[in-house]
């Protein structure tokens, strides 16, 4: 959720930066802090482009958003990287929030989360996202 929050306001600086250049720099800056491996590739796809392709590349990260690829149990970002993060891109701050026109007093970080949600057949014993049965007895 925190590296949706810090993506979020990154997504933000590159729509406010009018040079594709530069939103380009904010770009791939943020993604060799997140992920060095991600990037390189990155920017290999993006210098195979044509010049069309490249401004279609800007606008649908500016519409759709920046995807990181974070591995699931080691190599992704640890607590001491996103200190220094939050040092790096030392403008991006914690929302105040209100619930129902009360402020919370404490600033919170906020952004999406995603699930991958099974859906579960129990009388068939049949799992939607694996497309075979679990088991049969």
């Amino acid at each position: 959720m925190e590296l949706n929050f810090i993506s979020d306001n990154i997504l933000r600086k590159i729509k406010e930066t009018k040079l594709i250049k530069d939103k380009l720099n904010i770009l791939f800056d943020y993604i060799k802090t997140i992920n060095p491996i991600q990037a390189q590739s990155m920017i290999a796809y993006f210098n195979s482009l044509d010049k069309q392709g490249k401004i279609n590349f800007v606008k649908e990260t500016e519409e759709k958003g920046i995807f990181l690829h974070q591995p699931p149990f080691w190599g992704n970002v640890s607590f001491d990287r996103l200190s220094e993060i939050y040092d790096k891109y030392d403008w991006i701050k914690p929302y105040k929030v209100s619930i129902n026109g009360k402020e919370i007093h404490q600033r919170l970080i906020v952004g999406d989360e995603y699930f991958l949600k099974m859906k579960h057949e129990p009388k068939l014993f049949w799992a939607v996202c694996q497309q075979w049965y679990i088991f049969t007895l």
